[in-house]
């Protein structure tokens, strides 16, 4: 968890970034801060580790249903509410009770990640057959641009458990990923 919480962070200063920008900064040498979000300091991680310590706890816990897991969701944002969510999911979030309501409030329908998520995905998927070892996978992982925290948050996830790469994560990155609000 540690490893993709990491990633997250690391990959949160170029989200959607430009290009020119990735390049420059993407060396691995320490966290940065996002062009635009500036609500996201450097070293924070995202939703995506947010959710996917929801994901650990549900595959941990006793219920296996969606509505355990939706409830995890909501516990999560609620004990460490921080910038890094989809407007639109956090308002959600920030709406709902708990994790009964969720599913009645999601819109099945939208697609305003379904496509970049699929993408993410992929991305993810490939990139740990193209390296190593920790470091290289995460700095590849920022270069495709686009939703690259949730790119090197999954990759991550993968390479860490694996004995076939290098944990070779910069040092200046596993500082991190800060807390606090």
């Amino acid at each position: 968890m540690v490893e993709l919480a990491v990633a997250d962070a690391y990959g949160a200063g170029f989200e959607y970034a430009d290009r020119p920008f990735v390049v420059r900064g993407n060396t691995l040498a320490g966290y940065v801060q996002h062009p635009r979000h500036r609500d996201v300091p450097p070293g924070r991680y995202t939703d995506d580790t947010q959710m996917s310590i929801a994901v650990a706890e549900w595959l941990l816990g006793d219920d296996q249903g969606i509505p355990a897991l939706a409830d995890l969701f909501v516990r999560a944002y609620e004990r460490d509410a921080r910038a890094g969510y989809a407007r639109g999911f956090r308002g959600v979030l920030e709406e709902v009770a708990d994790g009964t309501e969720l599913p009645e409030v999601l819109r099945p329908e939208s697609d305003m990640s379904g496509a970049a998520g699929m993408d993410s995905t992929r991305a993810a998927i490939t990139a740990p057959a193209a390296h190593t070892g920790t470091a290289a996978l995460s700095k590849a992982c920022v270069a495709y641009t686009g939703d690259v925290d949730r790119v090197a948050t999954i990759a991550l996830a993968v390479a860490s458990c694996s004995a076939e790469y290098t944990q070779d994560l910069s040092p200046a990155l596993p500082a991190g990923p800060a807390n606090g609000p």
